[in-house]
């Protein structure tokens, strides 16, 4: 077994698979639009030996196929997580099966959501009252937004990135 590289930048994290990641590939294998210029759609099952495969690599040499996670959010595992204050101030509501939104009811901002059945909560890194080293590379939802708001040197879109539609 190699050493195991992991690969940072500002805006990514290149790293090992973990079980949390299978369901996400699942859905991007399974999904007409990427799979356009592969042979076929794959099936859960399928997905998740590809992904097997792409560990087993990685464990094998040090590198390979790597899992890419997005920093602009944060996962971090349930037994990791916990509230300092405020807590008392969240409203949710359930915005899909299994996923709870949670927002200030004093301010109206949204610092975590999670997935009932995973083992992390996701982290608005923005609501965080620290610098975490990371910054924006794109504001979505823009036209949403209010006049003086500034956005400068960084794209923005009026909904979602055209990419993502």
């Amino acid at each position: 077994m190699a050493d195991l590289i992991e690969l940072e930048t500002k805006r990514l994290r290149l790293r090992q698979w973990r079980l949390v990641d299978r369901e996400f590939f699942a859905a991007l294998n399974s999904d007409p639009r990427v799979m356009a210029f592969f042979p076929s759609l794959l099936v859960r099952a399928d997905s998740d030996a590809l992904a097997d495969r792409c560990q087993s690599i990685i464990e094998e040499r040090g590198w390979g196929f790597w899992a890419v996670e997005i920093k602009t959010t944060q996962e971090v595992m349930r037994e990791h997580f916990r509230w300092l204050k405020g807590e008392d101030k969240l409203s949710s509501f359930e915005s899909s099966p299994g996923k709870l939104r949670y927002f200030c009811s004093v301010c109206g901002s949204h610092p975590v959501a999670e997935c009932i059945n995973q083992p992390h909560v996701i982290v608005r890194l923005a609501t965080l009252d620290e610098d975490p080293g990371i910054t924006p590379q794109m504001h979505i939802r823009t036209s949403h937004d209010v006049p003086w708001l500034q956005h400068e040197g960084i794209p923005t879109y009026p909904e979602w990135q055209p990419e993502r539609k």
